[in-house]
């Protein structure tokens, strides 16, 4: 059977480098190689992202029947801050999450995600200008990273974490789960 398609794929691997290492075919490569682009992670462009939350927030107001008309100039700071490990797809998730969440007319940096507004802090309530929190927050706050640097210690190895930190594995995943790590 004859066919005219035109195949797109995508993949966040070097392909060279796989060649090289044998864990991808060279034939399929040159096969799938017609045209070539490289799109550098969310992190290296960062001045994509206002232009990125405008276009998710148009997009998913008209999907959930919402009008909500910016992101707060403070709000928007703390998105291009994060480093969006999981790309625009998170990225998008996120304003889906604030369009879907917040009832108002903008979107707060109260509104946004804890790993977003923490991120890169060691302890946000002491940060110069930042927006003050509650100790209650703070204690929170603190917590989550301890959490996080346990696990970055450890490479992610939870059990290690849980070790280090002193609760169980249990507790562990608990908290992770409440803190969105």
């Amino acid at each position: 059977i004859k066919l005219d398609i035109r195949l797109i794929s995508a993949s966040n691997k070097d392909l060279h480098r796989a060649i090289k290492e044998g864990r991808f075919r060279e034939d399929l490569f040159y096969r799938l190689d017609v045209v070539s682009l490289t799109l550098p992670p969310l992190r290296e462009r960062k001045e994509d992202i206002p232009l990125l939350v405008d276009y998710f927030l148009e997009k998913f107001n008209q999907l959930n029947h919402q009008e909500i008309k910016k992101v707060e100039p403070p709000a928007l700071e703390y998105l291009v801050s994060y480093d969006w490990p999981g790309n625009v797809r998170e990225l998008a998730n996120v304003i889906e999450q604030m369009v879907i969440m917040v009832d108002a007319a903008t979107i707060a940096p109260k509104d946004l995600p804890s790993k977003i507004t923490t991120y890169g802090k060691d302890i946000p309530c002491f940060t110069p200008g930042a927006v003050p929190v509650s100790l209650k927050d703070a204690k929170k706050l603190s917590e989550r990273e301890t959490i996080l640097n346990a696990l970055k210690t450890t490479k992610g190895n939870k059990k290690k974490a849980a070790e280090i930190l002193q609760i169980s594995r249990v507790a562990l995943h608990k908290k992770i789960k409440d803190y969105q790590i």
